[in-house]
Parts: C-alpha cells; sequence; structure tokens
C-alpha cells in the first residue's frame, strides 16, 4: 500500500509537535509570492516578512513610507496569503523600521 507524501508529511508534522513552527515558516515564504502580486513591484526590495506569531505577522520595512504604502494594502495581503496557505491564521500585519538585507 502506497500513501502520499503530501498527506503523510501534515501527520508527521503535526505528531513532532511542529505545526506551529512550520506554519510560521510556511507564511514568512508565502509573503513573498503575495506581496508579489499584490504590490506589483511598487517598493521591491524594500520590505522583508520577519516573523510570525499568535496571528501578527511583522513586517520589516525600509522605512515608514513603505510601511504606509503597504497599509493601503493590508486587507489584501492577509487575505491573500490565508487563502495562499488554506487557514486563516493571519490576522494583523505589524510593521518595524529596520534595515533592509
Amino acid at each position: 500500500m502506497f500513501f502520499k507524501l503530501k498527506d503523510l508529511l501534515p501527520q508527521a508534522i503535526n505528531r513532532l509537535g511542529m505545526a506551529k513552527e512550520f506554519n510560521a515558516a510556511y507564511i514568512l515564504e508565502v509573503w513573498n509570492e503575495v506581496s508579489d502580486e499584490i504590490l506589483v513591484g511598487r517598493i521591491t526590495g524594500l520590505h522583508k516578512a520577519a516573523y510570525f506569531k499568535d496571528g501578527d505577522l511583522t513586517i520589516y520595512v525600509k522605512n515608514s513610507i513603505v510601511s504606509s504604502e503597504i497599509q493601503l494594502y493590508c486587507r489584501q495581503l492577509i487575505n491573500g496569503i490565508n487563502k495562499k496557505i488554506g487557514k486563516p491564521l493571519v490576522k494583523k500585519l505589524s510593521f518595524k523600521v529596520k534595515k533592509i538585507i
């Protein structure tokens, strides 16, 4: 009997108690895709998903102007991320001005 890896992997992650960490890492990766789609290269390289905790996705931004620009699309970004991951995990976006590497 064969099992699909896509079915086994989530079970293994849950069994190991790593679901929270896995979801956080996945959300950070999905941010790149969704922000590129919605922001359409307006501020490429001026923001970076930093960490996810308790429904709050923190984004590092180069300056407050970038933060303001992203805030205009906040609801679309949150909905896009949640749709892509298949769960309503992201509740809000927070911004911190930091040097982007």
